[in-house]
């Protein structure tokens, strides 16, 4: 095929797909699942503003409760310091069910620093208990580049649990939850590829990171990679050197400019020896690239992981794969259109790095167990 995709057979799929490539489509169709959801409203984000889409989203989710939809949002407290006393008591008011994942005020001074550095980072809306969106747009109105999916299928069960799980923090009862909910006997599902990636667990940490070391360690034909904090471990740096020692063909994708000053210095201590083994870096120009993308040949998942430590050390998030073979194509073409739109890292440029930058992003590089 032209973009170099071939899907195969017999592979799991979602019964409903659709791929968002900007977060003006991807809250467009948010805003109007919230409208018409009928029984239940779950929402996890890592950051929710009150600023224009915010109030939008309020105003939704109000309007929904108001109808008799059971609405429980959950946001990360350490990103929602300022989220607006009015909210909270309008949300009270209406009979939504609002948390903060590990408030400060609640966790003894002796577990702070853990609590601390354990923060929900998902982005994830289920509708109904039957339909979900996932990806990388935060509830806040900006131009970042960002990418989504909304799904149906058997395996939105995973993120269902994985929601209950995160706001009442039973294990037993979710157990439970999941024998209760579940269509199809539990041992059938693990038997099958999985299409939702999450990591609340210590083993799903382990079996994730093993997974895509072994995926791109097999890659018969390409590994294209879009990530907004690109700081993994070294492990992951030499597996994909070898990989592009090997003939595959590897593009890294990497915001030139971001939220987080530091970072682009931080993610450009990986270049040289990436770009000694043949792997092609490009940063994006127009605005911030917030998107999380992963292309292995025809394994491809989008979501809300960065290739950090905070992602696949302390952070909750949650991925699921592109299955139908139209939305992995447009992933690839809008993943080499983006590149048209960025800057190629060579050696040659590095050397025009300043030594003030390449200091700051070594001494940065000490703490990377924490970003």
């Amino acid at each position: 095929m032209e973009s170099g995709i071939s899907t195969p057979s017999n592979e799991p799929q979602w019964t409903e797909e659709k791929l968002y490539l900007n977060a003006d489509s991807f809250f467009k169709n948010v805003l109007k699942n919230i409208h018409e959801a009928r029984t239940s409203i779950d929402l996890e984000s890592y950051i929710f503003q009150h600023d224009d889409l915010g109030k939008k989203v309020v105003q939704e989710l109000c309007a929904a409760a108001e109808r008799g939809v059971k609405v429980r949002i959950l946001i990360d407290a350490f990103s929602s310091t300022s989220f607006p006393q009015s909210t909270i008591d309008e949300f009270q008011k209406k009979g939504i069910e609002l948390k903060f994942y590990h408030p400060f005020a609640k966790v003894k001074f002796i577990k702070l620093f853990q609590t601390f550095n354990r923060r929900n980072h998902r982005k994830t809306w289920i509708f109904d208990r039957d339909r979900t969106f996932v990806g990388s747009a935060n509830i806040v109105k900006n131009n970042w580049k960002e990418i989504g999916l909304s799904i149906k299928g058997y395996e939105v069960i995973a993120l269902i649990n994985a929601f209950e799980k995160a706001w009442d923090k039973k294990g037993l009862l979710n157990k439970l939850k999941q024998k209760v909910t579940s269509p199809q006997p539990r041992a059938r599902a693990l038997r099958r590829p999985q299409l939702v990636r999450l990591n609340d667990r210590l083993w799903l940490r382990r079996r994730n990171y093993i997974n895509f070391l072994r995926k791109m360690k097999h890659a018969r034909e390409h590994i294209l990679i879009g990530n907004a904090y690109f700081a993994p471990p070294l492990r992951t740096v030499r597996t994909l050197c070898k990989a592009a020692q090997k003939g595959v063909n590897i593009k890294l994708l990497v915001p030139q400019n971001s939220d987080v000053f530091f970072m682009p210095w931080v993610t450009s201590t990986y270049y040289y020896g990436l770009i000694k083994a043949g792997v092609k870096i490009f940063e994006y120009k127009p605005n911030f690239y917030h998107a999380k993308i992963l292309m292995i040949d025809d394994y491809m998942f989008v979501g809300s992981s960065n290739l950090n430590h905070r992602s696949i050390l302390h952070d909750l998030e949650s991925d699921v794969a592109v299955t139908l073979e139209e939305n992995q194509h447009q992933l690839y073409d809008d993943f080499e259109n983006d590149l048209t739109f960025s800057h190629r890292v060579t050696l040659n440029s590095l050397k025009r790095t300043t030594v003030f930058k390449k200091l700051i992003a070594n001494l940065m590089l000490l703490f990377r167990y924490w970003f």
